[in-house]
């Protein structure tokens, strides 16, 4: 589990950035024009993501074979791509549920602590997603 979060590090605190900016400025669907499309737009590129990741997980046993078995890493990197593919899952539902309970003129504690969450899972996804890219890059060498 150590070993977990060290790996996940920019990540964690990446989230951790975007969630306390989320509720230092007070963030709420009233000051975020177009909050109904913003979110619609986030729920579809998790969801897009999320199935990308899911049918990228067919082909770690073939990276599996060249360098990220000589570096002994392939089950580290298969754990990164399931870990990104949970936090893309986790924001398309946290997207959702925001989308269901908030219209754009909610001004309450409870929707900046949800789009908090909602922001916070985004941005660790996206570092994970840049990771994950870079290794492929240097892996298929593109």
């Amino acid at each position: 589990m150590k070993d977990r979060i060290n790996r996940n590090k920019y990540a964690i605190l990446f989230g951790i950035v975007a969630f306390g900016l989320t509720i230092k400025f007070e963030v709420t669907p009233h000051n975020i024009n177009n909050f109904i499309d913003v979110m619609s737009n986030l729920l579809s590129f998790s969801s897009m993501t999320t199935a990308i990741l899911v049918a990228m997980l067919v082909f770690v046993p073939k990276l599996s074979i060249g360098p990220l078995k000589v570096l002994r890493t392939d089950k580290k990197f298969l754990d990164r791509i399931l870990i990104t593919t949970e936090l893309y899952f986790l924001l398309s539902v946290s997207a959702l549920v925001s989308v269901s309970l908030f219209d754009k003129t909610t001004q309450t504690l409870f929707s900046t602590l949800i789009l908090g969450i909602v922001f916070s899972l985004f941005v660790s996804s996206l570092v994970e997603t840049i990771y994950i890219s870079m290794v492929l890059s240097k892996t298929i060498h593109l």
